[in-house]
């Protein structure tokens, strides 16, 4: 089969425009995995900042907290020790209550706390 020069024009028009249509194609594709690259790395920074966020608050509140129980430890106990005529005996009520909340805190810690920390961690990661 001989062909003609019009039909060796028009198989490389036609092999041209497949080469470009493969050109336009690669380019769509690369672009899109970009975005998807770009997406991923936004997401992850997202959770990572809010994680850091929470974080920070909840050393803040912790921090806060410890002050605030100590201070009502001390005043407590300086209560009870004026009710009772004995600072030593007030100040080791409010020890004994404490070292009781410890015991509790414990106790309960591989049951409740594991799993309630668990899943406020799984939770914020997944907002």
């Amino acid at each position: 089969m001989i062909s003609s020069p019009e039909q060796d024009s028009q198989r490389k028009e036609k092999i041209r425009d497949i080469q470009q249509r493969a050109k336009t194609l690669t380019d769509d594709v690369s672009e899109l995995l970009e975005l998807y690259y770009r997406l991923a790395v936004v997401s992850a920074t997202e959770k990572a900042s809010n994680a850091a966020a929470v974080s920070i608050t909840v050393i803040v509140i912790l921090f806060l907290l410890m002050f605030m129980l100590l201070f009502a430890g001390l005043g407590l106990g300086w209560y009870i020790g004026e009710k009772l005529n004995n600072m030593l005996a007030g100040y080791g009520i409010i020890a004994l209550i404490f070292f009781v909340l410890i015991g509790i805190t414990i106790a309960i810690r591989k049951t409740i706390l594991h799993n309630f920390i668990r899943n406020t961690i799984i939770k914020k990661i997944y907002e």
